[in-house]
């Protein structure tokens, strides 16, 4: 049933340019469609924020993994999209990799989006396909 709360995502991310050089166990393994996005590496991003409004509830989120270094050019996007950021987490490295996106007018105050981010953990293991 339509609309959703949550959105959430890991869009390829890579700049094309940026796929040849890559390590050959994640270049070779992973489909080049699920690394590849677009010249700079933000075209899913773009789309992810331009189509959220029409699936998202009024007070969903859209939580989206990113690449090293892109945090604040896909805030700038989904700013621009109507969307203001809610929360961010590191990864392991210290990395900005996650970030959490609702409405600039219509978040819950009641939701602690730092908490949701928490409880999103990664499967033990990889699910058969």
């Amino acid at each position: 049933d339509w609309p959703v709360t949550l959105i959430v995502s890991n869009p390829p991310y890579i700049p094309t340019a940026d796929i040849a050089g890559l390590a050959p166990d994640v270049r070779d393994f992973d489909p080049h469609l699920a690394l590849d996005g677009g010249s700079d590496g933000l075209s899913c991003y773009r789309i992810l924020a331009e189509g959220a409004a029409l699936y998202l509830g009024q007070e969903g989120a859209v939580v989206v993994e990113i690449g090293a270094g892109q945090a604040v050019d896909v805030e700038r996007i989904f700013d621009e999209n109507g969307f203001r950021l809610k929360a961010s987490k590191n990864d392991l490295g210290g990395h900005v990799r996650a970030l959490a996106f609702v409405y600039k007018d219509g978040c819950s105050p009641k939701i602690d989006w730092n908490q949701k981010l928490d409880e999103l953990k990664p499967p033990s293991q990889s699910l058969p396909l």
